[in-house]
């Protein structure tokens, strides 16, 4: 440690105080060497004397913590002064205690072995913080409170994840966060939040969150209550996570599985997880339906002759055609749910396979009009 203080004999019976006592010290007589040697040797803590000639106390300490090292090491000041005056001014400068003068030379060791282990616990604490900032950058999630009388608290991932100024004030903050949850998951957001504040029960609940470049995000969030000593709830608190990436790659991972990679249909496997409810359904009500298979003549000898670029082109542009004539009102029929609307679907070997229900109104459909596809369809080559 540094010990400065410009009364050779008060410096003289300090050092070897600290040195009996088991620490390593190195001496300054004056503000300017103490600078110095602090730039140049790792110290653990700074003994400083409050007033001496030229750079006095006061300034050697804001100087200190200044310093790339010196903005955590305690540093502690002897003085003689009892006024507040200069007790709150060493305070604003960055003075960790004081040690008054005349030393009680039986406490000192003590008094600096207590100060390291406050910068220890307040470094520790620290380091403990900077990790928890990069674990939940890296998991793309922040923490948050929310306090009873509606107030939240947001760690720093989080108002950037949010997109929420740091100065937005605590108690604005949920009022700015629902507003730019998607309008289509605003209730459930607001019941699943209701549901935690009213029953005290843990919370999960997923959601489309739109930033401000307007992008949607798919955030995933849980919170439960928290209990004083007593059992009653004190506040909540919880994590949010962004999941947007997962929500996308299990999309995709799911329409490799289900759809057809060349017309983007679904494909056989789809079709019969979706085509056999349907039927059931329509046995059970005594209703009809019909299946058509739709093959393209000569697709083989196309394949053979261009290669299998050219089929596939000629295989997307029959089944985008295609769905964009079972979506018109006379086919899909004006009368029917949306799950009840013609099935196309892309079952392998350039073939299509069309499942037609009947209609529910009385407006047009594919069965009652019994309509032939769009004869103005361009050829193409």
């Amino acid at each position: 440690m540094l010990v400065v203080d410009d009364n050779l004999f008060s410096l003289r019976i300090t050092t070897t105080t600290l040195r009996h006592a088991g620490f390593e010290v190195t001496e300054a007589t004056n503000g300017a060497d103490a600078l110095a040697l602090f730039e140049r040797f790792r110290h653990d803590a700074v003994l400083l004397d409050l007033v001496m000639p030229g750079l006095d106390g006061f300034e050697v300490c804001r100087r200190l913590r200044a310093l790339p090292r010196g903005a955590g090491v305690p540093i502690l000041m002897f003085t003689g002064r009892d006024d507040t005056g200069s007790i709150e001014r060493a305070y604003e400068t960055g003075a960790t205690d004081f040690i008054p003068k005349p030393i009680n030379l039986a406490l000192l060791s003590h008094r600096v072995r207590y100060a390291l282990r406050a910068s220890a616990a307040a470094e520790a604490s620290r380091r403990t913080t900077e990790r928890l900032v990069r674990a939940q950058r890296v998991a793309n999630l922040g923490n948050w409170s929310l306090s009873p009388d509606g107030g939240a608290e947001m760690s720093e991932e989080l108002l950037r994840i949010l997109e929420i100024p740091a100065g937005v004030e605590p108690a604005k903050r949920v009022a700015l966060f629902l507003s730019r949850v998607h309008p289509e998951d605003r209730g459930r957001v607001g019941a699943a939040s209701a549901d935690l504040r009213r029953q005290d029960t843990p919370m999960q609940v997923q959601f489309r969150y739109r930033r401000r470049d307007g992008s949607l995000r798919t955030l995933h969030a849980v919170g439960s209550p928290v209990l004083d000593e007593e059992g009653n709830v004190a506040g909540y608190e919880g994590i949010t996570q962004d999941i947007t990436e997962r929500v996308e790659a299990q999309e995709r991972i799911r329409r490799l599985a289900d759809y057809d990679a060349t017309t983007g249909l679904p494909n056989r496997k789809l079709f019969l997880e979706s085509a056999w409810p349907r039927l059931q359904q329509l046995a059970a009500e005594g209703g009809g339906g019909a299946l058509f298979h739709l093959d393209i003549d000569l697709f083989k000898a196309v394949n053979d002759a261009f290669g299998r670029a050219t089929g596939d082109a000629i295989l997307r542009e029959i089944a985008g055609r295609l769905r964009a004539w079972v979506a018109e009102p006379a086919v899909a029929g004006a009368g029917n749910r949306a799950g009840e609307r013609p099935l196309l679907a892309c079952v392998g070997g350039g073939g299509l396979t069309l499942l037609a229900p009947p209609p529910r109104g009385e407006g047009p459909s594919l069965l009652t009009n019994s309509p032939a596809p769009r004869t103005d369809f361009k050829p193409f080559s």
